[in-house]
């Protein structure tokens, strides 16, 4: 029998294209679509696909959380990434929240389609370009441990300090994540701790100006 896959892109043209990629290849069943975090879990547990293929980014913000929930849920499901992100940050975060591949959306069609069979096989595809990266900053940080501190973040410090790069306040990161704005506030203050800024207004600033690995 053909896998299922969940295909999921808050895009609805990117998804279409992805949908009929597969189904042209005759080698995957598109069991259902998705364009948030909550519809991709509602369809998960519906739709119980085998496979999922999900964009790193849902409405503005990272699916790390989404690929953890899954990962517990569905221990047998096989996530891949596929994402504009050509970054070993980006691909070491999901993986270590539990997907199984990451595949960078310039890759041939071909490929993605390779890198779906490798994750039904239960093997791990990471693109190469992204691969390169990975080993390269692996060789950096045993030469300097004190790399860059935001590579260090928790997955939701990571994602709070993006969201404020991206210009949202406390309350609407608040809405974003779903908690109060007193949690909001709490990791702030982690955060300034974590990376030695002395207020807000550093912290700010630190947000809107990094830029992540590789200068992206």
């Amino acid at each position: 029998m053909k896998p299922k896959v969940l295909v999921v892109d808050d895009h609805p043209i990117v998804r279409h294209g992805m949908v009929l990629l597969l189904k042209h290849s005759r080698q995957f069943e598109v069991c259902c679509e998705a364009g948030s975090a909550a519809e991709t879990l509602e369809k998960v547990e519906s739709g119980s696909p085998d496979l999922l293929l999900i964009d790193l980014f849902l409405n503005g913000t990272i699916a790390i959380e989404t690929i953890r929930q899954l990962r517990r849920r569905r221990p047998d499901l096989g996530i891949l990434v596929i994402s504009m992100q050509n970054e070993a940050f980006y691909a070491q975060k999901v993986l270590d929240a539990g997907a199984d591949g990451y595949i960078v959306k310039e890759e041939a069609s071909d490929r993605i389609l390779h890198a779906l069979r490798r994750v039904a096989e239960r093997k791990t595809y990471i693109s190469f370009p992204v691969l390169k990266k990975m080993l390269y900053r692996y060789a950096e940080d045993r030469k300097s441990p004190a790399s860059d501190a935001v590579l260090r973040l928790s997955d939701r410090e990571f994602q709070v300090f993006r969201m404020m790069g991206e210009g949202l306040g406390t309350r609407r990161i608040a809405e974003e994540l779903g908690v109060g704005i007193k949690t909001v506030e709490t990791y702030c203050g982690r955060l300034k701790k974590k990376l030695e800024l002395r207020n807000a207004t550093e912290l700010l600033r630190h947000a809107m100006s990094w830029k992540g690995p590789e200068g992206t």
